[in-house]
This record gives C-alpha cells, sequence and structure tokens, in this order.
C-alpha cells in the first residue's frame, strides 16, 4: 500500500526557490531585452568565478542529439551530458571568456570534476530562479501596475 503524504507538489514544477525583487527584475528585463539571462558565481571563493546564461531550446535540443549517440555507462552518459550543458551556457570561468562552446567544452573538460559538479548544480539552481521568476504574477508585477483581469463584459439587468 502506498504510503500517503501530506506534503504537496511544487505549482509549476518549480522547487521551492527564493528569488527576490531585485533578481526577479534582473532576469525578467535580460530576458525580454536580449532573449537571454546570466548570472554569476562563486566557484572557489576569493580564487574562482563563472558567468552563467540559461540554456536555450536549440541548445537543449543539440545537446540531447548529441548524448543520445553515446554508447556507455549512465555515469559516462551524466559526465558527457554535464559538459555539453556546461559548454552551453558558461560563458566566463574566472578571467577566460568563451566565445564559442567547443572553446568551452574544451577548457571545462580540464577542469577537476567537482568544479564541474558545482558548475552544473549552480546553472540548474539558475534555471529554476528563472522559472521561478517567469510566474505569471511575477512577470505581471514587473511589467504591469496591475495584473491583468479577465475582460468579461456584463450586461446590467435592464439592458
Amino acid at each position: 500500500m502506498a504510503k500517503k503524504t501530506n506534503k504537496e507538489p511544487a505549482k509549476d514544477n518549480v522547487p521551492d526557490v527564493v528569488v527576490t525583487k531585485e533578481e526577479t527584475e534582473h532576469i525578467l528585463d535580460q530576458l525580454f531585452d536580449s532573449g537571454f539571462t546570466t548570472t554569476s558565481i562563486d566557484i572557489l571563493p576569493g580564487k574562482a568565478t563563472a558567468t552563467l546564461r540559461n540554456l536555450s531550446a536549440k541548445d537543449q535540443l543539440d545537446i540531447e542529439k548529441k548524448v543520445s549517440k553515446i554508447d556507455g555507462s549512465t555515469a559516462y552518459i551524466l559526465h558527457h551530458y554535464s559538459l555539453e550543458l556546461l559548454a552551453k551556457t558558461v560563458v566566463e570561468y574566472s578571467d577566460r571568456r568563451f566565445t564559442t562552446d567547443g572553446e568551452a567544452y574544451e577548457y571545462l573538460e580540464k577542469l577537476p570534476s567537482i568544479v564541474l559538479d558545482k558548475l552544473v548544480k549552480a546553472q540548474n539552481s539558475f534555471e529554476h530562479r528563472i522559472r521561478k521568476s517567469l510566474q505569471i504574477e511575477e512577470t505581471e508585477n514587473h511589467f504591469f501596475e496591475t495584473p491583468s483581469t479577465q475582460n468579461v463584459s456584463e450586461r446590467s439587468p435592464g439592458e
């Protein structure tokens, strides 16, 4: 018999993430002005930082196509997926700015796996914060003074 829990799934599959008003404004402004958004993170405090950008639908499809052709263990495939994901989303690592995903891939594959794990977790968290910011209420609050209402015309009883 299945065990019952009182916990309901998060709305829109967004984990319980906290996004500040300032971060929401930054994310929404960049998404609507540029089509993408970025964030900076500390990888090794005081030693290394990274700039991440969100993953586009095309990039996601490209990654899935590449990874679908790989044979090997689940761990091997996951590591390839992680590298492909980071190559598409890491724009800068410390003082090194990448101009292509190929250049990023070649650089990132030489980093310690623990650093790549941290980058993947940061990128995943960033995507969740973007998703949370895109909830319709947040978007409306950012771009409009009052939320949109259903436009229903009602006739008065005397008409």
